[in-house]
């Protein structure tokens, strides 16, 4: 890990645990069969994220729609790679994820940016 790596995670995480909003990230896991139907685990992350709306950019290249979030996240601050149809839960509104736009500050990611639908 270069110096830049451990300064950009180390910023990221201080200003979202400052400014951000706790809420609590779900990650789900598609498992087995269980009696003919799949059983998915689902484990709690508490998280500080900030939540903004789509840029002009990310809505006329398709990235997000209008109707989307932006949900910031540091990388440090959660110990799992974010996926598709994972949640993020602030005050009893839901997010699923829809993408993950990673923030890289040289060889690791320092930020996820998350497009999350409200659900």
């Amino acid at each position: 890990m270069a110096l830049l790596d451990a300064k950009a995670k180390a910023t990221a995480l201080k200003l979202l645990n400052k400014f951000g909003k706790s809420g609590t990230y779900k990650s789900v896991v598609s498992g087995a069969y269980v009696d003919g139907e799949v059983v998915n685990t689902v484990t709690d992350y508490a998280v500080k994220a900030y939540i903004s709306k789509p840029t002009q950019g990310e809505i006329t290249s398709g990235v997000a729609d209008i109707s989307d979030a932006i949900i910031l996240i540091a990388s440090s601050g959660l110990s799992v790679a974010p996926s598709p149809n994972d949640l993020i839960v602030f005050n009893e509104r839901a997010y699923s994820v829809k993408r993950n736009l990673e923030v890289w500050s040289g060889d690791d990611v320092a930020l996820h940016r998350l497009v999350g639908v409200v659900r």
